[in-house]
């Protein structure tokens, strides 16, 4: 077991974490990500370019693949969608909270942030691309 879970604090970029889970997992420990608030994310959760800006293609999802679908299965909070995103569901609004936790208030960027809106980029992606970066390789 590690003496200190891995954090945002050692690092933001998430090739970061799962290389630091893999190594766990060669050394027998089981471990699991479980992302949290990609609502106040400010859009980076599901962003439609790699953590450094670049494009995210095909190339580029092949060369990591599976890692995070077998490291992040499930998400928590309100991360399903925002009533910007889905203006005709009637729920989209319910116990959203959408501010950066930060010093100052800020609100959340909503595309790029919620699981629906990773959804329809897939899709997007699949059309556009060729390949939806949303599904295992």
């Amino acid at each position: 077991m590690p003496q200190v879970p891995f954090s945002s604090l050692d690092s933001e970029d998430p090739r970061e974490l799962w290389s630091t889970l893999e190594a766990q997992r060669d050394a027998g420990m089981d471990n699991l990500a479980i992302p949290h608030n990609g609502n106040v994310s400010g859009g980076l959760m599901y962003a439609r370019t790699d953590y450094d800006g670049g494009a995210f293609d095909a190339p580029t999802r092949a060369a990591q693949p599976q890692r995070a679908d077998q490291r992040d299965p499930a998400g928590q909070g309100s991360s399903e969608t925002h009533p910007v995103l889905s203006p005709e569901d009637e729920f989209a609004g319910f116990e959203i909270f959408d501010q950066l936790l930060a010093e100052k208030i800020t609100p959340s960027e909503p595309k790029g942030s919620y699981a629906r809106d990773a959804l329809r980029t897939g899709i997007e992606f699949a059309h556009s691309e060729g390949f939806n970066p949303t599904v295992s390789a």
